[in-house]
């Protein structure tokens, strides 16, 4: 969920700095400044802003860790006041840290919510439970004075419930695949092969594979569970090329990866060839069905709607699902669909964990925009995000708690909305009495309960007394642990945090467990059972003793909480946390943010990276002259055979009519010229400044922009989740890629250059829409012509569709057609091979096929390919091995052309090597 908080913090530092004339700052983990390494420069930061808006566990812990005191506080607002009910909410505990201030010092408090309850809350207890929420907050409830205004504002969409059919998986061959999975989870949870500290644990991916890909199976059926699979296979397979893990930790994985490929296989020969909504609705849940059935009611002018679901890699598989159904069926390209999910810092298989917030930021703009008319979503949408008013609202899961139906259903405001609630049949009974509750209290109760509760400068309501029968806090059996010297201070709510925060400070590699040990000793004590607690720390902790809580606790919660309170006054006193109570060595309160709600930018020991102040201020001006370098090859020696094995033919450079510059604004230092190993041979780059200068206009600037962005994240695919493309003048390396075209100058041995926006022009039109899957039809008015695919970059467009493969054609193979016998006996020939593993017919029996070979993700270019350490000492295969000579062969009928060159693309991939140097 923690990609959600920063984009609140964000919105409403946004909101109030608009509508005030207040300085507004902001505080969350996905802070990294200098500001923060000492408690002066912080100091600094509070004194220049009048309002800060923060998260609420990074609040708690400035607190505790005596960075903050809340004497310094005018007013405390908090935002979704109703978590303040749950016990060990952060809301809950800065409540108690405000509290404990001497009473003319306490800062105002001020609570805002939409939702009031926040679980299922029987109507008859409705004002208990209000008056449990004033007590928290030591606050009176308040509501709107105008009864008109409610009705007029508050969301009324026609609600409508779904009954679906319980879905079978024996009727669809799943039953086999559950029972394999079942087992394979029991086996992880109960497999003693590895001792948490000493080995390397693989278990943790290989469990979340399994129930990621169960959950998946169980909800939205084999197809997706199938692709799931295929992700968690690839996954598994990569942690298994680790070169530190010990044998048996490899063998562990290995039986992983092997568990998600028999799943795959079992599924793909009726998964594979789906390729229509009728194949794929035998395969899917009827709750699945009723969704598709529900979206096919609307259009691209009237949909705007969100469907919410309880997982969030269902929500992920549900967008995958959606946008396949949307190439397939015409009636249903309306739909523009995305995903949005919380996140607590767990993998997401492939995808690079610390970025997800910003593209969820992106997503939601994107939905703001109208650029997307359809969001899969997690709770996390269902308050506090800024979001358009919505026609559709789906609860795929129905809602549990009074808080996620009202928070769901208020998203649904446009006039003549809609909110539909998929229920199992198994499930009505239950619904049905859970709806006529929420609708009773949202209709009658709550409103009678907040009338009485409405005070204004006209009706002035009593003096409020608070229930003294409520739980007195939990941090009042044990007193805090305090520093004298700071006032930092931790108590029962936050210790084992702390005592978890210390540990994953501990050195570590990726798959080591670093979590504290914990024992639970019970024992008779006043007629009951009560606890005591002994805690060990990892390993590589200096503190080796076990800590043991000697008295007797009535819980065991009360008693773990206890022991860590212990464990960190330990810690302290042994010198590993500091006097405010930070792990040592990492006491900035910048460390201390970036891993409370966000997962830290990764930062790798060595030199610090350096940049040129050469590029910097650089970036072309729209309407001012910028130069043209360019980046000139000189072949020095031909590929070697160990490098080039099947002995592919390479042009030239100098035979090149097309090439890689970029622009400045300003005159480079001259560089001299450096070597560079391509895949074309070894080579000498040259950096020339062209003669002439070019002024570009907004539109022209705008298309570079995103060719630019085009080359970095999709063909070299460098950006990774972390990053977000931005250009302009305070990023350090301020230059775009263009591409040139070479022409013979008038003057003996020169050249001219220039920019090719046709060709510019040609790639960003087509970026999003690579692999291009044709209809039938086109396929059959396909006729091949040797010309258009040579030098070029073909992709298959019938599998990997999320991940497209990119192959060079090498060799156009005169000697073979669709109908030539196939390389593997199991087939007579490519047509019967495409016929039986893909359910697709070629129809132009005469091309000629293609010999490919991959696109190349090598990125140093600056070392030489081949030679050098245990590469030498391996014996050279002969000239005619099988492998050396094994081809790859491809159908051009069933490939997707791209309109990148082969030859541009050998470049572009030594694009990160040259600006290196």
């Amino acid at each position: 969920m923690n990609s959600i908080i920063v984009a609140l913090v964000d919105q409403q530092a946004e909101h109030i700095h608009c509508h005030t004339t207040l300085t507004v700052g902001k505080i969350h983990g996905n802070l990294h400044n200098d500001i923060w390494d000492k408690q002066s420069k912080f100091d600094q930061f509070m004194s220049v802003h009048n309002v800060v808006v923060i998260t609420a566990q990074v609040f708690l812990d400035l607190i505790d860790h005596a960075y903050l005191s809340v004497t310094r506080l005018a007013v405390v607002i908090f935002d979704e006041c109703h978590h303040a009910l749950g016990v060990k909410h952060p809301y809950r505990v800065i409540m108690d840290r405000i509290m404990r201030a001497p009473e003319d010092s306490r800062p105002r408090i001020l609570g805002l919510t939409a939702s009031l309850i926040n679980d299922k809350t029987p109507p008859n207890r409705l004002e208990e439970k209000l008056s449990k929420l004033e007590y928290v907050l030591n606050c009176a409830i308040e509501t709107a004075s105008d009864l008109v205004a409610i009705s007029k504002y508050g969301a009324k969409p026609k609600e409508i419930v779904v009954s679906s059919r319980s879905y079978d998986l024996n009727g669809s061959y799943g039953g086999e695949i559950v029972q394999l999975l079942e087992e394979w989870r029991k086996f992880c949870s109960s497999t003693q092969e590895f001792d948490p500290n000493f080995d390397i644990d693989p278990r943790k991916p290989i469990q979340e594979a399994l129930n990621r890909t169960l959950a998946v199976l169980r909800q939205v059926g084999p197809w997706a569970a199938w692709k799931v699979s295929q992700m968690w296979e690839k996954e598994l397979h990569k942690l298994t090329r680790q070169s530190f893990l010990q044998e048996k930790t490899v063998d562990f994985l290995i039986m992983g990866e092997t568990c998600m490929s028999i799943v795959r296989r079992m599924l793909e020969p009726k998964m594979r060839p789906i390729k229509s909504l009728e194949g794929l609705t035998p395969y899917l849940p009827n709750k699945v069905s009723r969704l598709i059935e529900i979206l096919s009611l609307f259009n691209s002018e009237t949909l705007s709607g969100i469907v919410f679901v309880d997982q969030r890699y269902v929500a992920y598989i549900l967008n995958v699902l959606l946008k396949h159904i949307c190439r397939w069926e015409t009636r249903f390209k309306f739909i523009q669909s995305d995903f949005v999910i919380g996140f607590s810092g767990g993998s997401f298989a492939s995808d690079d964990s610390q970025g997800l917030h910003k593209r969820q930021a992106d997503v939601i703009r994107r939905f703001r925009q109208s650029d997307l008319n359809l969001l899969v979503a997690t709770s996390v949408l269902e308050e506090g995000v800024d979001i358009p008013h919505c026609n559709l609202v789906i609860k795929f899961d129905r809602p549990m708690d009074y808080r996620s139906y009202i928070q769901s259903k208020g998203r649904a405001r446009k006039r003549d909305s809609k909110y539909f609630i998929l229920v199992d049949e198994a499930d009505m009974g239950c619904c049905s009495e859970d709806l006529r509750n929420f609708v009773e209290i949202e209709k009658a109760e709550l409103l009678q309960v907040l009338l009485r509760r409405y005070r204004s400068v006209h009706n002035p309501s009593t003096e409020f007394e608070n229930d003294l029968s409520i739980m007195a806090n939990i941090d009042d059996y044990f007193p805090p642990y305090v520093v004298p010297s700071t006032g930092a201070q931790v108590s029962l709510t936050s210790a084992i945090g702390l005592v978890n925060r210390y540990c994953a400070k501990l050195p570590s590699d990726i798959f080591t467990r670093l979590v504290p040990q914990s024992r639970l000793i019970p024992i008779e004590y006043m007629g009951g059972t009560w606890y005591k607690a002994e805690l060990l720390l990892p390993m590589n902790s200096p503190v080796k003793k076990p800590i043991v809580l000697e008295s007797p606790l009535e819980s065991k919660k009360l008693a773990q909480m206890a022991v860590a309170l212990e464990a960190c006054r330990i810690l302290h006193k042994s010198g590993e946390l500091n006097d405010h109570l930070l792990p040592v060595g990492r006491e900035s309160i910048a460390d201390l943010l970036s891993q409370l709600d966000e997962d830290p930018d990764e930062w790798a020991p060595g030199i610090s990276a350096k940049v040129a102040t050469a590029l910097h201020e650089a970036l072309p001006i729209k309407g001012k002259p910028c130069y043209i370098y360019v980046m000139e090859l000189e072949l020095l020696k031909e590929p070697s055979p160990e490098s080039n094995p099947k002995r592919r033919r390479f042009a030239n450079p100098l035979q090149y009519e097309y090439l890689f510059g970029f622009l400045s604004s300003r005159i480079l230092p001259k560089i001299p010229p450096f070597a560079a190993y391509l895949r074309q041979g070894d080579m000498r780059v040259h950096l020339v400044r062209a003669s002439t200068q070019v002024t570009l206009g907004s539109q022209n600037l705008t298309m570079i922009k995103h060719f630019h962005h085009y080359i970095f994240k999709d063909v070299l695919q460098l950006c990774k989740g972390n990053l977000e493309f931005h250009v302009d003048s305070s990023t350090p390396i301020n230059t775009l890629i263009v591409p040139l075209h070479r022409i013979s100058s008038a003057t003996y041995g020169k050249w001219e250059y220039n920019i090719n926006m046709k060709y510019v022009e040609q790639v960003v039109r087509m970026m999003h829409d690579t692999p291009r899957v044709p209809s039938d039809e086109e396929r059959k008015n396909f006729r091949f012509r040797a010309e258009d695919y040579r030098d070029a970059v073909v992709m298959p467009w019938y599998r990997n569709l999320e991940q497209p493969v990119f192959y060079y054609v090498a060799e156009i193979l005169e000697n073979l057609t669709p109908s030539s016998p196939f390389p593997d006996e199991e087939y007579t020939s490519f047509n019967e091979y495409f016929t039986k593993k893909y359910n697709l017919k070629i129809y132009d029996q005469t091309q000629n096929l293609l010999d490919v070979d991959f696109t190349s993700n090598r990125l140093n270019l600056l070392l030489p390919r081949a030679g050098g350490g245990r590469r030498k000492a391996t014996a050279p295969k002969p000239e005619n091995s099988s492998l050396s000579r094994q081809r790859q062969i491809y159908v051009p009928e069933l490939m997707d052309r791209h309109p990148i060159s082969a030859t541009l693309w050998n470049l572009i991939s030594a694009l990160p090597s040259f600006f290196y140097r």
